[in-house]
């Protein structure tokens, strides 16, 4: 097992509904899909405690931040085992709600738990080109890259 002392170490991982842990299908909504998925299957093969940040929808500036964030929000960065940056596609256009503290749902019927900045998604950003998509997907990947080597946190990044 990956443990430090007694610590187990951290899976972080963010993507779309191909990585997250509460997927459902708007075309099947009779199907059961509360088996674990991906994340949880690798921490438990791997040792590891997962973090699963991501939702259905969302993309590339979602998956980057939420990634960060939690990157930042662990002070001993040696309790990283690894993170894995799901991308998604490039013309998802994500931008953050301010909810004040709202107890409730974000625009897309999820939960707030009080968060200052819920995400909202627009499935195809009406603005801009799909080389400036791409361009700037990227970006999040060379900041992903860049932030993990600095703190010297393994990752692995697909597309």
């Amino acid at each position: 097992m990956k443990k430090i002392g007694h610590l187990m170490k951290y899976l972080i991982v963010s993507g779309d509904s191909n990585t997250t842990a509460d997927f459902d299908s708007m075309s099947h909504p009779d199907w059961d899909f509360t088996y674990p998925k991906w994340p949880e299957l690798l921490a438990e093969k791997l040792g590891m405690k997962v973090i699963n940040v991501a939702r259905s929808g969302q993309g590339n500036e979602f998956i980057y931040t939420t990634l960060r964030d939690e990157i930042v929000k662990i002070e001993d960065k040696s309790q990283i085992g690894l993170v894995i940056a799901a991308w998604s596609q490039a013309p998802r256009k994500d931008y953050r709600n301010y909810v004040g503290g709202y107890e409730g749902e974000d625009k897309l019927g999820y939960p707030a738990y009080g968060r200052r900045n819920a995400w909202t998604v627009v499935r195809v950003d009406t603005h801009g080109d799909l080389p400036g998509w791409v361009q700037k997907s990227l970006g999040h990947y060379l900041d992903f890259q860049i932030l993990c080597e600095r703190y010297n946190i393994p990752y692995v990044q697909f597309q």
